[in-house]
């Protein structure tokens, strides 16, 4: 697996170098060929424990299109202690937004999967929690037509009083492709946790749209020691794509936000303690 290049971002402008492309993409996404991670803010210095009450949101947030959004993320922020994100789209607005009010105080990484009309989108981790290790991996199935790939990004945080590492993950996964396609852009991820004897949180927008798609991925997540945290109150109906599921934590509680209007997805939060002696 490829390790990713660390790319700077500072003050809203980003430069670095993107591959030629080598097959038509059509519309305005461009691909990106490396697995590339773009940082910013400075690192915080909250500091992890294994008796932390870990604070956590996970949300599409539909390119930052609609009004309010930055007001509702700035509150999460406030609230939260990571941030796990999909559809974060870099344009300068948008970089200037998490660089400023609440948004300021946390580090934020981002690794983006293809060019949106000239800016990155893709998925991203915000913490208040230094990490030790970052990298994002691309999944090697394609979209049709748009040819777009899917990303996940892994952080790997020191927590204190315990001998393992704490490992989270966003995914944004394949979507508009058959089950077989799904079930190798899931098998990317679940190699990754594999290698990781640790607590994690695997969350983000898994496009679990069909039954084929659902009944594969808690499957295979459940061969990983993962627990999938459920809402305490889950109105979405049949389409549920958002997902949180972790390792090693005791849920004190999971809530469907649907008062949240500023994005096509309701975001989800939860409340967590590690199950650690």
């Amino acid at each position: 697996m490829l390790k990713s290049i660390i790319l700077f971002l500072i003050a809203g402008s980003m430069s670095f170098a993107i591959a030629q492309p080598s097959q038509l993409f059509l519309g305005v996404n461009e691909p990106i060929t490396d697995n590339e991670l773009v940082l910013h803010n400075s690192f915080p210095k909250k500091k992890l424990t294994k008796k932390t009450e870990l604070k956590i949101l996970v949300w599409n947030v539909f390119k930052f299109r609609l009004d309010n959004v930055f007001n509702d993320l700035n509150d999460f922020a406030k609230d939260n202690h990571i941030l796990i994100l999909q559809e974060n789209h870099l344009t300068n607005k948008v970089v200037l937004n998490l660089m400023t009010n609440e948004l300021s105080g946390l580090h934020h990484i981002t690794a983006p999967s293809f060019l949106h009309k000239g800016y990155g989108t893709g998925v991203t981790i915000s913490s208040k929690f230094k990490y030790d290790e970052a990298y994002s991996l691309r999944s090697t199935v394609t979209e049709p037509f748009v040819k777009t790939p899917k990303m996940s990004i892994y952080t790997y945080f020191d927590v204190a009083g315990l001998d393992q590492q704490l490992l989270v993950i966003s995914v944004h996964g394949i979507n508009f492709t058959s089950t077989k396609k799904f079930k190798i852009h899931m098998g990317q991820i679940f190699t990754e946790i594999g290698k990781h004897h640790g607590p994690v949180i695997l969350a983000g927008d898994f496009n679990t749209h069909l039954p084929s798609r659902t009944k594969f991925f808690f499957k295979e997540a459940n061969k990983y020691g993962l627990v999938h945290l459920k809402p305490e109150v889950d109105n979405r109906g049949f389409l549920k794509l958002d997902h949180i599921l972790t390792r090693g934590f005791k849920p004190n509680s999971v809530v469907l936000r649907t008062d949240i209007i500023s994005s096509d997805h309701p975001p989800i939060e939860a409340k967590l303690t590690f199950d650690y002696n």
